[in-house]
Order: C-alpha cells, then sequence, then structure tokens
C-alpha cells in the first residue's frame, strides 16, 4: 500500500462520525419531538387534567394525586369550531366559539358553561359557578402532568418531565 493510499482511509473513517453520531442521536431527538408534541403544526392545544387530593381552589393544588386522560382541541377559527376528545374517544363538535388564536378562544358547553384557552392556560367556567366551588380536578403544565404519569421508578420519564415543566 503507497504511502497515498495509507493517508486517504482516515479521511473516509472521519467523514463517516458525523453520520454515525446522527443515527445514535435520532432515537433521543424523536423523543425529544414527540413529547414536546406537535399541536402547533395542526391547529390542535391540549388540556392536562389531574386530580388533587384536596378541594382545588383558582386551579391551585397543594397535594396532587395523580394525572388523568388529557384533552385534546381541534380548532377550526374561519368556521368558529372546536372539536374535543379525551385521549383514545371519540371527537366532539362544539360550534359558535369566540376564536382568537389557537391558545386563546372560548366555547358554549353544557347547562350554561364555558370553557376554552386563555393564553395556553385551559379554563372551564359554570354560569352557577364561583371560584369557590369544590372540586378535586385542576388542570396543570405539561410538565407537571408528565410528572404524575412517571413512577419514581423511571428516571428517564421523571427527567423528560422536568424537560417540559
Amino acid at each position: 500500500m503507497s504511502h497515498r493510499e495509507h493517508e486517504a482511509r482516515p479521511t473516509v473513517t472521519v467523514n463517516l462520525i458525523p453520520i454515525i453520531l446522527i443515527l445514535l442521536a435520532s432515537p433521543v431527538i424523536i423523543l425529544i419531538i414527540k413529547a414536546l408534541g406537535s399541536d402547533w403544526m395542526h391547529s390542535r392545544i391540549t388540556a392536562y387534567p389531574a386530580l388533587c387530593n384536596e378541594t382545588v381552589y383558582l386551579n391551585q393544588c397543594a397535594s396532587p394525586n395523580h394525572a388523568l386522560a388529557k384533552i385534546i382541541y381541534k380548532i377550526y377559527p374561519r368556521t368558529k369550531t372546536v372539536y374535543w376528545w379525551v385521549e383514545g374517544g371519540d371527537a366532539k363538535k362544539v360550534t359558535d366559539c369566540q376564536i382568537t388564536n389557537r391558545t386563546n378562544w372560548a366555547c358554549p358547553g353544557e347547562a350554561g358553561e364555558t370553557f376554552g384557552f386563555e393564553n395556553g392556560q385551559y379554563w372551564k367556567k359554570s354560569q352557577h359557578q364561583d371560584d369557590t366551588t369544590s372540586t378535586k380536578i385542576y388542570y396543570t403544565t405539561k410538565g407537571e402532568w408528565l410528572r404524575l404519569q412517571c413512577s419514581n421508578s423511571n428516571p428517564l420519564c421523571a427527567a423528560l418531565a422536568r424537560i417540559f415543566n
């Protein structure tokens, strides 16, 4: 083997290093993208309900219990329509909504209630409800919801939850 052939071989190996690194990093990148979600690309927004051990006041929980099934909303501003479903369930349609954008809207609900999002935070209000009404369900951030989904024995899940909190 000549001196030139010997020098050319390491260049090929060095050129493969970025490709190998990308292939090794791909599962981690995919996991992060999946955790971040694609709601913004599909005019969707998600509410993250959780159960509290105590009565919730002004959507604040001092003693979280566990995460409930998330609720996904698909927004159609032109038709003033929102479709919503509990993860894994059937979609329901709500019309006559006041929609500013994906993170700011309000819709009429059942029995005179209204619900929607303000600055990306879910809210729900009944005609007869004030902020002192007794409930144990509150709506939290994606990170807190993920943390409540995780068990203490799964450090990867807990680490991802901290990223999104």
